[in-house]
């Protein structure tokens, strides 16, 4: 008994004296001594003190004997079981290589908020388990070119408020990083592919720098990148495509820059993309089709910008929106009244401190949680009216309160500054109405038509013309306050194209005036009115009068006698000058005219006796042909049945069959010989009496036509000089040549007494 006394005593005595040094003091040690915390205290008092076996040592404002970390800092023992070691703010200034290669363990290494100035080459070579690295809030104005070697498993590097400029390309070795923060630095500029090793970084910061220039190919290939910082830079343009290979992109920071535009499709290939904030940048204007494939969008932020308006058709496709910021930007003075349509997950919506004179009135389809309306001017009038019955709903989710709510500008003057809930709710308004138009009746064409549309309503309704052309006029009361269309185009076609139209013209009372109608203006014209508070449409049809129908046949009619009538006096003109020309030249005429007879006959029987020598001479030509041909056949025949003969009278066997055969063969080749000669002779013959009979009735027929035209025009000249006493002689003498020279049967019979001679 009293020896177990003795050991226990002994046992007890040994754990007093060992506890001090498994715990140092100003440490903090965990039960199972894994891990030692140590705070505000030098390091050489309680090197000594520190277990052999801690995985997790965390230092803050532990003090080196000469700010470096070196070789013989921790015992080999003590560095070989460390797996993540935290220094922080210990005014380290130097990290030697050797350190590090005592640690070949460890995963996690944090050497923040000290005074380091540089990482020298293979300063972490022998740390190949090491997936943590926090050098951030230190001095760090180097990184030299080789400093990351060998660490193939660092998956987070923390190098955010440092001095870097980083020229040149120093994470290349880090092909599993996939977190790496490079805020709070000097960059200036990002070349190109300049993180193109890093293919699985999903998680890149590079806020806060001097950032005023990137390259096209600046993030090429980085398809796993979730989030992006590039806010708190001087980043003055997107160049086309930066953003093209961030498919898996999910949160977009580019706020605080000095963007003056966003090209349409800067963010058309991040259709992943949930969280977008570009607040504090100089961009006057976004393009409809600037969202257009960010369809899962969440979270849009758009605060202290030269905006001035917000379309419907820019947050059309954001309809898994859940917040919406929209603050600060004092030029915005519109937002569409459709804009917040098929938005059903929305809940957040700040429009506060712009210069926004109403509310849209979609918001009324919206299931908020929150809406801050704070600091703007307020128009009260009928299309803020809705607001009120809203705000008795929502009234818990709306910020300010009632009682900060002021109508900066009212329709009642002495209404200026007064509350706006309740001076909405004294407001008259009421629905838009059309209460005449212009009835349907027709109308001549070239007639000017003015087509009313009068309508009533508070506030007074907007008009819009619908053509049957596809042209859309609009017109907007002088003294509405909120001008719905104040960047649309008043006169448009469909596709939404201003155009310059002075053949339509809409009228200061919003009626519209057809300028000298025709048949393409006919149609039905649609009138539009709305405000508000409900719209209205009514068609106008246009026709033309049938009676322009009847116009059109009598004119045609008055035309094609006027026509006849023309030309029926221009051929009594042409007669009458051919008249006038025969009377003036008619003894010249009565001279010449026999002669001109005379040598038309003379060469009709010129041209029939060449028609009949080439005919006799074309037949002559054939015949003798026909006789040379036959007699040439007959000879060669004739040579071939001597040759044949010749032959034979040197066969002696079967030698008078062949004779036979000879003969019989000779004769029937004389014999079609013959007969081909004889059909072509009677083919040549009758050839030539048909063209003979043809030349003899062409030749009768023309004089039977000189004939007839000659007593036509002996009876209008004996008719013209009857009509004409002055001219006896000239008429006696005229008849006297004429009926000597060609008397008809005299001229017939010496006709027919030359023709016959001729054929013979």
């Amino acid at each position: 008994m009293r020896h177990v006394c003795l050991l226990a005593l002994l046992v007890f005595s040994c754990e007093a004296n060992l506890a001090p040094q498994l715990c140092p003091q100003s440490c903090v040690c965990q039960s199972t001594l894994s891990q030692v915390t140590c705070r505000d205290v030098q390091y050489k008092e309680i090197r000594d003190q520190l277990p052999r076996d801690i995985k997790h040592l965390v230092l803050d404002n532990v003090p080196l004997p000469q700010d470096t970390l070196s070789a013989d800092i921790f015992s080999t023992e003590l560095a070989s079981s460390i797996t993540q070691l935290i220094w922080r703010a210990s005014n380290i200034q130097t990290l030697l290589g050797e350190f590090n290669a005592k640690l070949p363990n460890v995963e996690h290494i944090d050497l923040s908020a000290n005074k380091l100035h540089t990482i020298s080459n293979d300063a972490f070579a022998n740390n190949l388990n090491l997936n943590h690295l926090n050098l951030s809030n230190n001095q760090l104005s180097t990184i030299e070119l080789r400093a990351f070697d060998n660490l193939d498993q660092l998956k987070e590097l923390y190098l955010n408020q440092n001095q870097l400029a980083l020229t040149e390309q120093v994470f290349s070795p880090l092909w599993n990083l996939q977190l790496l923060d490079l805020s709070h630095n000097k960059l200036t500029m990002l070349d190109n592919y300049y993180f193109l090793p890093n293919k699985k970084m999903a998680h890149l910061y590079l806020n806060h720098n001097n950032i005023a220039t990137l390259s096209k190919q600046s993030l090429i290939n980085m398809n796993q990148l979730l989030t992006l910082d590039l806010s708190h830079n001087k980043i003055q343009t997107l160049p086309p495509e930066l953003f093209q290979s961030l498919e898996q992109l999910q949160t977009l920071n580019i706020s605080n820059n000095e963007l003056a535009s966003v090209i349409n499709d800067s963010f058309s290939s991040m259709r992943m993309l949930k969280t977008l904030d570009m607040s504090f940048n100089e961009v006057s204007q976004l393009s409809d089709n600037t969202f257009s494939e960010n369809k899962k969008l969440e979270a849009l932020r758009i605060d202290n910008t030269l905006l001035t308006n917000l379309k419907t058709e820019l947050l059309a496709p954001l309809t898994q929106l859940v917040q919406l910021y929209v603050s600060n930007n004092q030029h915005l003075t519109q937002i569409d009244n459709e804009i917040l349509y098929n938005k059903p997950k929305l809940r957040h919506i700040d429009l506060s401190h712009n210069g926004l004179t109403s509310l849209p009135h979609s918001l009324v389809g919206l299931n908020l949680s929150s809406l801050d309306m704070s600091d703007n001017p307020w128009t009260c009038d009928c299309n803020m009216a809705w607001f009120a019955e809203y705000w008795s709903q929502n009234k818990l989710k709306i910020v300010p309160n009632k009682h900060t709510l002021f109508c900066t500008k009212t329709i009642y003057p002495d209404l200026t500054h007064s509350p706006l809930i309740p001076t909405l709710r004294g407001l008259n308004c009421t629905p838009a109405e059309i209460t005449y138009t212009t009835a349907q009746t027709y109308f001549l064409p070239r007639q000017n038509i003015t087509l009313d549309c009068v309508v009533s309503g508070e506030p007074t309704p907007t008009i819009t013309w619908l053509t049957p052309q596809g042209l859309t006029f609009h017109w907007i009361p002088e003294y509405s306050v909120s001008a719905t269309f104040k960047h649309h185009p008043t006169v448009h076609d469909v596709n939404m194209v201003s155009i310059q139209q002075n053949h339509l013209v809409v009228l200061h009372n919003g009626s519209l005036l057809i300028q000298e109608f025709n048949r393409g203006d006919r149609g039905n014209y649609s009138c539009f009115v709305s405000n508000p508070f409900s719209n209205t449409t009514r068609l106008i049809p246009v026709t033309m009068d049938p009676i322009i129908v009847y116009y059109a046949k009598m004119e045609s009619i008055a035309f094609g006698f006027m026509c006849a009538a023309l030309f029926l006096l221009g051929t009594l003109l042409v007669q009458l000058l051919i008249l006038l020309c025969k009377t003036c030249c008619g003894l010249r005429c009565c001279g010449q005219e026999p002669n001109q007879i005379q040598s038309m006959l003379d060469n009709i029987d010129q041209c029939r006796a060449q028609q009949l020598t080439k005919l006799q001479e074309n037949y002559y030509l054939q015949v003798t042909k026909i006789k040379e041909n036959y007699v040439y056949q007959s000879q060669k025949i004739q040579e071939s049945y001597k040759d044949q003969m010749e032959n034979l009278k040197t066969i002696k066997r079967n030698g008078t069959t062949h004779l036979v055969s000879i003969r019989e063969q000779y004769s029937d080749q004389m014999m079609r010989v013959r007969d081909y000669s004889t059909g072509q002779l009677n083919w040549v013959r009758e050839n030539y009496v048909f063209q003979r009979n043809r030349v003899r009735k062409f030749s009768a027929h023309q004089m039977l036509r000189i004939r007839q035209n000659y007593k036509y025009q002996q009876e209008a000249l004996t008719k013209m000089l009857e009509a004409m006493p002055t001219l006896d002689n000239c008429k006696s003498s005229c008849g006297y040549s004429m009926s000597t020279v060609y008397d008809e049967a005299e001229t017939s019979g010496n006709y027919n007494i030359h023709y016959e001679h001729s054929l013979r």
